[in-house]
C-alpha cells in the first residue's frame, strides 16, 4: 500500500466551453509518519519534467492531447515539503492552460503524481519516490 494518495477535485461539476476549468490536486500522506515529498506539483506533459500528469478523456473517450509548452528545470531543495501524518498539500491547476477543452460534453479527468528517482543528487535524504494515481472525476462542458 502506498503512503501517499493523489486526488483531483473540480471546483464545480459543470463549466461553460469558454470558462476556466480550475481543479484542485491534493497529495495526502495516509501513513502514521511524516513524509518528505517533491511539493512543486508542476504540471508536465506525457514525458519530460513535471510531477503531475493528467489524463483527460473527451466525450468520445479519446485522450485529449497535452497542448502546452512547459519550460521548467529540475526541482530544487526549496521545492520539497514535509507532509505530516494524515496531512496534505495541494495546488490548483487550470486545465485550459494545458489542454484544448472547447467541445461540449462530459470529460473524465485523472492525475498521476510522479516523484523522481534515486539518481537525483540534490534531493533530501529519504524523499518519497514513486507514482500514485487518482480516481477519475467527471466534468461537463456546455
Amino acid at each position: 500500500m502506498a503512503d501517499l494518495t493523489v486526488e483531483v477535485i473540480p471546483q464545480q461539476q459543470r463549466y461553460g466551453v469558454e470558462d476556466d476549468i480550475p481543479v484542485r490536486v491534493l497529495l495526502t500522506n495516509i501513513s502514521e509518519d511524516p513524509i518528505t515529498v517533491n511539493g512543486r506539483l508542476a504540471t508536465g506533459g506525457p514525458t519530460g519534467p513535471g510531477e503531475l500528469r493528467f489524463t483527460v478523456l473527451d466525450p468520445a473517450g479519446s485522450t485529449v492531447p497535452f497542448g502546452a509548452r512547459v519550460n521548467m528545470g529540475r526541482p530544487t531543495q526549496t521545492d520539497f515539503a514535509q507532509i505530516p501524518p494524515r496531512g496534505c498539500i495541494g495546488r490548483t491547476i487550470d486545465l485550459v492552460d494545458y489542454y484544448p477543452l472547447s467541445e461540449p460534453g462530459r470529460y473524465q479527468v485523472s492525475v498521476r503524481y510522479e516523484s523522481g528517482t534515486a539518481a537525483e543528487d540534490d534531493w533530501p535524504d529519504g524523499a518519497w519516490q514513486g507514482t500514485v494515481e487518482s480516481e477519475p472525476v467527471t466534468i461537463e462542458l456546455s
